[in-house]
């Protein structure tokens, strides 16, 4: 055991003696204590090049501590640390061999490769600490398997809702004589159908049982895979938990299977808060109530909500809970347990069907009753909000429109997931010059064409607005705020802008290439280089293009007009407008900063003789400057 008063008297080791070949960034000298109530304990005594004790190391084969004398602390940290980097590698440190030999022989193991004192230290922490981890991580996991024993296995009464969640199908058997047999797999129930009266994968009605179902051919039904999510809350004892599981539908030859697949748990008491995921280790772990804290970190999916032991967990009122029986919804759990007040609320809106809505309680007003009340839009749009069970975000961008909604809009709206902020944004953009009608027309045939959503749609109808008002064009008519080809406008577009941008760029040069160049060395060559100055902003794009270097960015070109750096170019004697070196030399200090050839060097060092030619022409503008 470690015992820090007895480390502090632990005499410190002087600095290592003797003539150092080259510049090291540390020195360090190890000795071997028997110290009282420790044992046998390494101490490693670490000083910088100004002979000043950094850091004290120490270890007994089991654990290890950190010593700082400048601040008296004490830390678990790796050495390297202390040394002031996060990466070992970047410190070349001295040992003298008396150093070297004592550290090895007191771990008495042999390690990858041989080691000084220094990198055998901060092996054996890397050793402890993988360990630890190591053994920290089988901790974890055994009180997760533990945990997880807690939750219930799916019983017959969840399958039974998870297949009233799941699409209702009618398999149809091979026809003869044009009749074919289809069974229901709602009612159970055998009748026969003209081939005529259904397709492959439509949707219908049972004839007999009137349920919502799909038309499937019995041969195909083998490769149904029907998913979806689900919630459910348990209790035991004194925790609630809750869990949300993947769940997947097949048919075989005979029957259905439903399997059941876990990967999130939510375990909780009055004031605990357990997060578990397929990890070997416990993710989170939060002190205050488990519901208001769990809200940022929770995001489970569209998943339906399990109606079992809700009234028992969370207090719901029984006919809420009846309502998630009857009809399976996607519900936020969540949302329900955080909005106690709200259950009237709640239970209205899932009554009409409407449970994307009701996620969305805690934006409405709280003394709202009615639909329109509670959506701000007429009872009329009340069987179009059923049907397509709108979203809160969606009802937004509803009700902003200055027309009536049809059906065909709305499921415009939610195929190509139109948010309410970016359609604001687009439409301020339009001014009151048209209407709602004529942009969202304009939208759904663009998004139709391009196969695409509306986010992709904004950010191109936002530049193509955006650089019409920048080259000053006019907006007034239908087809300038509305072509025909928004994407080839807006190409032809970016091209003119960038035209303009680059004449402007290329004046801004020509005017500061006489004041740039009007001290420098005329010609400049060796009978093997010269340099080439670059007279125009393309010479950076093909200089950078040819050598695959990043000179080509417009940071070079700030820095070239700016007068901060000079970027020349070196070239052969002999191929003068062939691209050989990259060169950037400071102005202030009159430094070579980098020079590069293709790819930076990559597959082949740069000769020498260039880089001398490089720093000579730095001397030489030097020189012509002063």
């Amino acid at each position: 055991m470690l015992k820090k008063k007895i480390l502090r008297e632990l005499p410190v080791m002087p600095f290592p003696k003797g003539k150092f070949k080259k510049k090291y960034d540390f020195f360090a000298a190890a000795e071997i204590h028997d110290a009282d109530k420790c044992g046998e304990v390494l101490a490693l005594d670490i000083y910088d090049s100004g002979k000043k004790l950094r850091c004290r190391f120490f270890t007994d084969k089991q654990n290890y501590i950190c010593y700082e004398p400048e601040d008296d602390e004490w830390m678990h940290v790796r050495i390297h640390t202390v040394l002031g980097s996060v990466w070992y590698a970047y410190f070349d440190v001295f040992s003298s061999k008396e150093s070297d030999k004592r550290v090895n022989d007191f771990f008495g193991e042999t390690y990858r490769y041989p080691r000084d004192a220094y990198h055998r230290c901060l092996e054996f922490q890397e050793d402890v600490d993988r360990e630890r981890r190591a053994a920290a991580a089988d901790r974890a996991e055994q009180l997760k398997q533990e945990r997880i024993k807690w939750f219930k296995d799916a019983d017959s009464e969840m399958d039974e809702y998870v297949i009233r969640a799941l699409p209702k199908y009618v398999f149809v058997s091979n026809s003869v004589k044009g009749i074919c047999a289809a069974r229901c797999t709602v009612c159970g129930s055998r009748f026969g159908l003209r081939t005529s009266e259904y397709k492959h994968k439509q949707p219908g009605k049972c004839p007999l049982c009137g349920e919502d179902i799909v038309y499937f051919k019995e041969r195909y039904k083998n490769s149904i895979r029907d998913k979806m999510k689900l919630c459910d809350v348990q209790l035991y004892e004194d925790r609630m938990l809750v869990r949300w599981s993947e769940v997947m539908r097949t048919y075989n030859i005979d029957n259905e299977k439903i399997e059941y697949k876990p990967f999130f748990w939510a375990i909780s008491r009055p004031k605990e808060y357990l997060n578990f995921q397929w990890s070997y280790r416990l993710i989170t772990q939060y002190s205050q109530e488990w519901i208001s804290k769990a809200k940022y970190i929770y995001d489970r999916g569209d998943a339906y909500l399990y109606y079992k032991d809700l009234t028992k967990a969370l207090g719901v009122p029984e006919h809420i809970e009846r309502i998630f029986k009857d009809t399976p919804s996607v519900f936020d759990i969540i949302i329900l347990a955080a909005n106690s007040s709200r259950y009237q609320q709640i239970e209205y809106l899932l009554k009409l069907g409407l449970a994307r809505l009701a996620t969305h309680i805690a934006d409405m007003p709280p003394d709202a009753r009615s639909f329109s009340e509670i959506t701000g839009v007429t009872k009329q749009y009340l069987p179009m909000y059923k049907k397509f069970n709108v979203s809160w975000g969606e009802n937004r961008v509803i009700r902003s429109l200055d027309f009536y909604v049809k059906e065909h809009d709305i499921e415009n709206i939610q195929k190509y997931d139109i948010q309410y902020d970016d359609y604001q944004r687009i439409r301020a953009l339009v001014d009151d010059k048209f209407s709602d009608r004529k942009l969202l027309n304009y939208t759904y045939k663009y998004c139709s064409e391009h196969k695409t959503n509306f986010y992709c749609f904004k950010i191109t109808y936002e530049d193509y607005l955006h650089m019409m008002r920048e080259l000053n064009m006019t907006l007034e008519t239908k087809s300038e705020y509305f072509p025909r080809d928004l994407a080839f406008e807006h190409d032809r577009l970016a091209e003119r802008i960038k035209h303009v941008h680059d004449e402007k760029k290329k004046e801004s040069f020509e005017k500061a290439i006489p004041k740039l160049y009007e001290k420098l060395p005329e010609e400049y060559h060796n009978k093997d280089y010269c340099i080439v100055l670059p007279h125009e902003p393309e010479d950076f794009i093909r200089e950078g293009e040819k050598l695959s270097i990043c000179v080509g960015m417009s940071s070079y070109l700030e820095k070239h007009m700016s007068g901060q750096s000079l970027i020349c170019f070196i070239r052969h004697v002999e191929t003068p407008d062939i691209p050989y070196v990259c060169c950037e030399i400071s102005m202030l200090s009159y430094k070579v900063l980098q020079v590069h050839g293709y790819l930076n060097d990559a597959y082949r060092p740069l000769p020498k003789p260039v880089k001398e030619f490089a720093k000579r022409y730095a001397a030489a503008i030097q020189q012509v400057r002063s």
